[in-house]
């Protein structure tokens, strides 16, 4: 279905099902397999993802019985898994809880997932009903409002607003997530486009008090330094831009909006200060959210696998980065980067090729990466 709706150009995918334990006979999952790669949904959701689609999925209807965890595909890094919450904004005992086996907080966010007013099935009126399955979908139309807003977002731009949006961003954890998630914060929450090398700011203003003759500035700036230029922001279409002037990759930069009057006055909009890394197109308020604190390799996943594989490396700092493919008596395969990177966490991608393009033999082969100060190798098997 995923395979499907991507080739007809699908921006985001809202799936209400997830796979945990199966009926007798059959083998079923463990928590164990809850760790974003290891069951089947949970890589075809990632694949999805890295194609460029919002992947959102319900976490499940598991927090009151034997299981209680959320299940697959909802367990993936990239997959927004969304819980239930009433309209007192309490998560539901039924909602399923984290952490992923390798201690990610699950789920992303909640929203609304008891007595949620819906069409009832094979009948022609209305009912009320609970569950993860309405969560998701609310979660996925507030997407698509954001996405109509600013059409031109990434995939990961967008799963960072609405984390960011939630209202339990300064101490997420394994219930609610990063909290309730608010359509009007997230349109509000500021964005980045990328055209002709060059950043534009963008960011919308709901209900504020914005005069007539008011005029809108941002300050993007490096911490480090005492200059903090001033930039006035244009109109655009219903949210205000700016060009942002340049400054060295990798660079950490942060973000204020003001109001100005016409009479001069000078005041701080309510928002607090933004973080991004110059080069990236993701806004956070906090960044060691995005940034790691250390090198990490991870293992491949799947592994074994057949048509393609993904690599996740973490950053903690902008540096030159070689990842190549070598085979189990050390020749060099295939060089799937080399170049520089930003900090952060990176997805790289092998499809069993070599460095003319033609398919490998299947066996077991070495991924290697290497900085100037990191070096770290992990095996993986390859069946053709």
């Amino acid at each position: 279905a995923l395979e499907w709706m991507e080739s007809l150009g699908v921006d985001i995918t809202s799936t209400s099902l997830g796979y945990s334990e199966f009926d007798d006979g059959e083998d079923s999952y463990t928590y164990k397999d809850m760790d974003g790669k290891t069951t089947i949904v949970t890589q075809a959701s990632e694949i999805a993802f890295t194609k460029g689609i919002l992947t959102i999925s319900s976490a499940g209807n598991e927090g009151n019985k034997s299981w209680k965890y959320i299940s697959a595909p909802s367990d993936g890094f990239n997959t927004l898994a969304v819980g239930a919450v009433n309209s007192a904004n309490k998560v539901a005992a039924f909602s399923s809880i984290g952490p992923t086996y390798d201690k990610r907080i699950k789920p992303e966010i909640v929203t609304q997932g008891v007595n949620c007013f819906r069409a009832a099935a094979y009948t022609e009126g209305y009912s009320f009903g609970s569950g993860t399955s309405f969560s998701a979908p609310i979660a996925s139309g507030i997407a698509a409002q954001l996405l109509s807003a600013f059409p031109f977002l990434q995939n990961t731009q967008m799963r960072r607003a609405i984390m960011e949006s939630g209202d339990n961003l300064d101490e997420p954890d394994n219930s609610r997530g990063y909290g309730l998630l608010s359509a009007k914060r997230m349109l509000e929450y500021p964005n980045l486009k990328e055209e002709n090398n060059n950043f534009i700011l963008n960011k919308m203003f709901i209900d504020e008090n914005i005069g007539e003759s008011d005029s809108i500035f941002a300050a993007v700036y490096d911490p480090r330094s005492d200059d903090q230029p001033i930039g006035l922001m244009q109109k655009n279409n219903g949210y205000y831009s700016l060009d942002i002037p340049s400054y060295p990759l990798g660079t950490k930069l942060q973000i204020q909006f003001y109001i100005i009057g016409e009479s001069g006055s000078h005041s701080n909009l309510s928002d607090g200060i933004y973080n991004f890394i110059y080069g990236s197109l993701e806004i956070v308020r906090y960044t060691d959210k995005v940034i790691p604190q250390t090198y990490n390799v991870y293992q491949n996943y799947p592994n074994p696998f057949n048509s393609s594989t993904t690599i996740l490396v973490d950053l903690p700092e902008t540096t030159n980065l070689k990842l190549k493919i070598y085979d189990i008596l050390g020749r060099e395969v295939k060089t799937v980067f080399d170049g520089n990177k930003l900090q952060g966490q990176h997805l790289f991608f092998w499809y069993g090729n070599d460095n003319y393009g033609s398919r490998v033999a299947s066996g077991v082969y070495i991924y290697r990466i290497s900085t100037s100060g990191f070096t770290s190798a992990q095996k993986m098997i390859l069946l053709n």
